[in-house]
């Protein structure tokens, strides 16, 4: 199947679920979601999934290398380029997706909070 280069992760989903014959509640079932987080992501009513989800429908729709690195690629567009290994400010990685605003002002603030965390003798 041919993709869209400019496609959404929901349209492309909804594509490939239709293609494949299935229903959303059968894709459910195949792929261990619930029918309501389906009906959502085609609806773009979620922000995009976990990459974990993204697997398990792809799996589940049983889709090719290429077509399952499309619907990788609509994800991307929507994040933005990958994220550099650890913390913007040279820190470990943490896992946590990158904040929508910042603390406006705040700078020195955070710095001190970041510099006190880091230290070994510091608990929580």
């Amino acid at each position: 199947m041919t993709t869209d280069a400019h496609a959404s992760f929901g349209a492309l989903l909804r594509r490939y679920r239709v293609a494949a014959g299935l229903s959303q509640e059968a894709l459910a079932a195949a792929s261990g979601l619930s029918v309501r987080g389906i009906a959502a992501l085609e609806r773009a009513e979620r922000q995009a999934p976990r990459e974990d989800t993204v697997q398990l429908l792809a799996t589940a729709l049983r889709l090719r290398p290429d077509e399952r690195a499309g619907l990788v690629a609509t994800l991307r567009r929507r994040r933005g380029p990958p994220l550099p290994a650890g913390d913007t400010d040279g820190g470990p990685p943490t896992g946590l997706p990158i904040p929508l605003t910042s603390f406006i002002g705040r700078e020195e603030e955070t710095a001190a909070v970041r510099h006190l965390l880091r230290q070994e003798e510091v608990r929580l």
